[in-house]
């Protein structure tokens, strides 16, 4: 809410809302005499209901208000010209007003007691903006004339930071002394170090495994910290978060360690409880980029090899014709006589080079790359993030997976070539999912080569999270779908769906959609039913055969139709 004003281009709705004479308003009228007075004290009570105050100026009353009042009382406009503001006659009207609205002046311990009350209700109100609305309305509550606009904020600011030191001091009463140490020791570190406070607070490079593995040190030392949102930032709103955040975050050590302790602590317990949220979605992003090469960079590979194994023969088809005329003109002939001497043996041998590279089987050499490219060299990514990284899902299609990332996590250090049988990972993951495995079923017991099953578990992983069918623990953007929804929607859901718009049952909103695309439907199905060898559109611009659609011709209908269709 803004601070109550009157705008000179107030609509009729508000006008006739607000500024209508009541009946117990119109008994206090003829008190005065002279239509001045009945004028001016009408325009004053009016003014007076709806600002919550009285005004500062008589200029600062729009003309429409006035005429609109005038017309009520059949009084010309013009007598309001002739009373005369904060006079002696005006301080008696304003003393009736105030009796008859039980409204009264504010004074000093008002303005503390609004302070208090702001302050100790601020996880309703918990920003500045919310807080100036509320100190507007508990006014109201209290029957209290507004201050002006200037003294209104300053009273919300001292509300403000009474409210912010004191959730400081509760957050940096809930710390260890380990972590205030552990906080100060970050803060007198060296700007490079790869502890300090600067360096946590960098920035990504460019995508690639060395930005990933900086990633995940500053995230572990994040971590360090053991800040837990559950704890430290109970009972604290989003909002406040977020403002804390906003207002830390540019600072540097030097400048946070200028603040009070209290304040020091908080601070720095918000942007590491943030900070954590950000590293965990840039490691992601950069694990999802770096799943997402290996594919790129087996294509390139494969393409590059495919283009050396290619090479033509020039003229080819001359070739052709002169070794079919010489096969022909001596059939009985030895080719080393015949043949050799018109075509030649290395050009011979070259078409065969080229018939043979075209044979090279794509799909399996690009599994072949694919597996090389993450042995070789994207393998290395995979305890670091495994290691840091919780992963999590809602869906029990993904549970297999979930598994199957366990497993992955479990061996990578081990030296086995194959997944042990002991796992029975066959038997858990779903068929459709196994046989894209290389499987060897020369044994007793079938067999999955275990590289080749780390990267088909972190394509599957890649493409999961991206379709969000999985979620990674104290990430923000790969958070659990659950938290973005509203958590009390159960109790006030047909508030949530009045406030945007949405029909309350899912008949309402899905009956409306069917009943247009049936009617497109049915619009179609009637042009295509005309008796018309040739149907030409009419585009809307007015012009004539834009374009034309052929009829369309019923085929015949099948046979496997006909048999299904048989009664035994």
């Amino acid at each position: 809410m803004d601070y109550p004003r009157i705008s000179p281009y107030i609509s009729k709705e508000d006008l006739a809302y607000h500024f209508t004479l009541t009946q117990d308003e119109r008994y206090h009228l003829p008190l005065w005499r002279g239509e001045k007075n009945i004028l001016g004290f009408a325009v004053l009570l009016k003014t007076f209901t709806f600002l919550g105050f009285p005004p500062r100026d008589k200029k600062d009353i729009p003309n429409v208000i006035v005429s609109c009042l005038s017309r009520q009382l059949n009084i010309d406009s013009a007598e309001y010209e002739k009373y005369k503001w904060k006079s002696r006659l005006w301080d008696i009207h304003l003393a009736l007003v105030r009796e008859f609205t039980k409204f009264r002046p504010r004074n000093v311990d008002d303005f503390q007691a609004i302070i208090e009350w702001l302050t100790n209700t601020a996880h309703n109100h918990p920003t500045r903006s919310k807080m100036f609305t509320a100190a507007i309305s508990r006014c109201r509550q209290l029957h209290l004339e507004l201050p002006t606009e200037k003294k209104l904020q300053r009273i919300v600011s001292s509300a403000w930071q009474q409210y912010l030191n004191a959730t400081c001091q509760k957050i940096t009463d809930r710390l260890l002394p380990e972590q205030k140490e552990g906080m100060n020791g970050c803060l007198n570190s060296e700007a490079n170090a790869k502890n300090g406070y600067e360096w946590i607070k960098k920035n990504p490079g460019k995508f690639g495994l060395k930005t990933l593995l900086n990633e995940i040190s500053r995230l572990q030392i994040v971590n360090s910290f053991k800040i837990s949102a559950e704890y430290h930032l109970k009972d604290i709103p989003e909002e406040v978060l977020k403002l804390v955040r906003e207002r830390a975050a540019p600072e540097g050590s030097f400048q946070m360690k200028r603040h009070p302790l209290n304040i020091r602590y908080a601070f720095l317990t918000v942007l590491f409880h943030f900070r954590r949220m950000e590293l965990t979605d840039n490691i992601v992003d950069i694990f999802l980029e770096l799943v997402h090469r290996i594919d790129k960079k087996a294509d390139r590979k494969l393409e590059r090899d495919l283009v050396n194994n290619i090479q033509s023969v020039y003229k080819k088809r001359e070739l052709l014709y002169k070794l079919a005329k010489a096969s022909t003109q001596n059939p009985d002939g030895i080719v080393k006589s015949v043949v050799f001497p018109i075509v030649g043996e290395d050009i011979l041998l070259q078409i065969i080079t080229e018939y043979e590279g075209k044979e090279l089987d794509y799909e399996s050499h690009r599994a072949q790359e694919k597996t090389d490219k993450y042995t070789h060299s994207y393998r290395r990514m995979m305890k670091p993030v495994l290691d840091i990284l919780v992963f999590r899902t809602n869906n029990p299609v993904q549970d297999p997976l979930i598994k199957g990332i366990a497993v992955v996590h479990k061996y990578l250090d081990k030296k086995h070539t194959w997944i042990p049988e002991s796992e029975k990972l066959l038997e858990d993951l779903p068929v459709g999912w196994w046989k894209e495995l290389e499987i060897d079923n020369q044994g007793a017991i079938p067999r999955i080569l275990k590289h080749h099953f780390e990267l088909w578990v972190l394509q599957k992983l890649g493409k999961a999270i991206k379709n969000k069918e999985i979620w990674i623990e104290g990430s923000y953007r790969y958070r659990d779908l659950d938290q973005d929804l509203p958590q009390d929607w159960a109790k006030i859901w047909i508030t949530y769906c009045d406030k945007h718009k949405i029909p309350r049952n899912a008949e309402d909103f899905i009956n409306p959609i069917k009943e247009e695309l049936t009617l497109a439907l049915q619009k179609a199905n009637d042009f295509f039913s005309e008796k018309q060898d040739v149907y030409i559109y009419y585009p809307g611009n007015g012009e004539k055969g834009f374009f034309s659609i052929p009829r369309i011709v019923r085929r015949p209908e099948r046979a496997i139709l006909k048999k299904s269709s048989r009664t035994p």
